[in-house]
């Protein structure tokens, strides 16, 4: 998927960033954007894991 979002302005002081999450992009920002509930569960998933290992790391 092409697009553009804050990510760049984070990038112009050094913050790193990344986007991430769960659906087809194909379908992303259009009327027919939708995505499997299992698919959500998988990203919130991610998400908590990331959270959490930051948590660990003190970064949090």
């Amino acid at each position: 998927m092409t697009g553009w979002g804050e990510a760049g302005f984070m990038e112009r002081f050094g913050v790193p960033a990344v986007y991430f999450g769960p659906g087809d992009p194909k379908f992303s920002h259009t009327p027919e954007e939708r995505c499997l509930t299992a698919r959500i569960r998988e990203a919130e998933a991610v998400f908590l894991s990331l959270a959490e290992s930051w948590l660990a790391d003190g970064r949090g």
